[in-house]
């Protein structure tokens, strides 16, 4: 199921979404837009809670997105975050069509060799994660990014390249 990983930068989604000739249009046109559509749609759902969902794993996903907000503050992401589980949990609550197939993602992702985003082992991996507009400066390029996890030992995986 493993396929080798095309190390080249110019090639990537990347690349494509994130260069500096495309970065702020695709933003502006794309993901802007789109964070407004999910949190647009996601406020047409019921709010689903333990009390009106019957179906177990649908309790484990409120907890998950209870603890998830618990963390995440990113004034313009998290919205769109909350916004897009709270989708999630209501289709895999009420449509059996979609709980299935969440339930095989699931699966897939178990039974694959899916690592934490750093690739280097005992490693705190989650830290940077809750790294939001309040907290430290992050890398503003590539190069930027590579520069600090060199000169803080952290290694490159091959999926990262």
């Amino acid at each position: 199921m493993a396929r080798e990983i095309n190390s080249s930068r110019f090639n990537s989604i990347f690349w494509k979404i994130l260069s500096p000739q495309t970065k702020r249009i695709f933003s502006d046109t794309v993901k802007i837009p789109l964070r407004k559509a999910i949190v647009h749609f996601a406020e047409m759902y019921p709010e689903p809670t333990h009390d009106n969902c019957t179906v177990r794993n649908t309790h484990i996903l409120l907890d998950i997105k209870d603890e998830f907000a618990k963390h995440d503050n990113n004034k313009t992401r998290t919205p769109m975050i909350l916004a897009a589980l709270k989708i999630l949990i209501c289709e895999y609550e009420h449509d059996i069509y979609y709980r299935k197939r969440a339930d095989w993602f699931v699966d897939q992702l178990k039974a694959s060799t899916w690592s934490n985003r750093s690739g280097a082992p005992d490693s705190d991996v989650y830290a940077e994660c809750w790294v939001n507009d309040t907290g430290p400066k992050r890398p503003s390029t590539w190069l930027e990014a590579v520069l600090h996890r060199r000169k803080n030992g952290i290694s490159i995986s091959s999926t990262e390249r």
